[in-house]
């Protein structure tokens, strides 16, 4: 969720697995949103937004870039009298495009709708519409309920990890060097109370899978600021709501 009505993500990325804590270490990139300030008060789940994808450095050059055009919201709740219901949008889901700087497609990542309504999940696309990974949690109940996890780094004690998976098969892909052992996933961080009562700033920590180019990556970036645009900024009213 975003206090401030806008997206802005630290991604952290480097060797060693989960930041613990307040522990955070060297943030990998910085993400930061620039929207028409109108479309953040109307049309927050279904807005346009750019997204620079920038070095977290004191001159925050600008590697490449993250565009997503008007959309559906992920899913509509209609208020009525016996109370709410939550009908899945299953028709022009979010898309987040990956720019290189000089504006090609670098690649592209895609909210997807299937049977499986209750469990979100991205599919990430090369720069010529080829497959690349599909980013999804583990599931229960025959695959109809994501299932969280505990007990382990990063400062959550209940988290939920994205794994990153062949699109085929959707066996969990190894990570690159670093992650400890980690499985390839995009995990949401709980950044400490400092960060989370003083900050609009989400933390999320990726672990690439392994012998991946640049433009891969930011397809990944461009699934991680979906994942938060669609996931943990709509369960705070980025959906489309109706009075029934």
């Amino acid at each position: 969720g975003y206090r401030e009505g806008r997206m802005s993500q630290n991604i952290f990325s480097g060797a060693g697995g989960p930041p613990a804590g307040d522990n955070f270490g060297q943030i990998g990139h910085m993400l930061e949103e620039s929207p028409f300030f109108p479309d953040r008060c109307f049309w927050s789940g279904m807005r346009k937004l750019r997204i620079p994808i920038r070095v977290p450095d004191q001159n925050g050059e600008e590697m490449m870039s993250l565009t997503k055009d008007f959309s559906m919201p992920t899913h509509c709740i209609v208020h009525g009298d016996n109370g709410d219901l939550i009908i899945p949008m299953c028709c022009c889901l979010p898309a987040m495009k990956t720019l290189a700087p000089d504006g090609t497609v670098a690649g592209k990542a895609q909210y997807v709708c299937d049977q499986y309504l209750f469990v979100p999940k991205i599919k990430t696309y090369d720069a010529d519409g080829n497959k690349q990974y599909l980013v999804r949690p583990d599931t229960c109940c025959a695959g109809c309920c994501p299932v969280c996890e505990c007990g382990s780094g990063g400062g959550n004690c209940l988290y939920m990890p994205f794994y990153i998976r062949d699109p085929i098969t959707k066996a969990k892909l190894e990570a690159g060097p670093g992650a400890k052992g980690l499985p390839a996933q995009i995990r949401n961080l709980w950044p400490g109370v400092k960060k989370e009562c003083c900050t609009s700033a989400d933390h999320y920590f990726i672990a690439f899978p392994a012998g991946i180019s640049s433009a891969t990556k930011g397809a990944l970036l461009g699934a991680t600021a979906l994942l938060d645009f669609t996931v943990f900024e709509e369960k705070q009213g980025g959906c489309l709501i109706v009075q029934w």
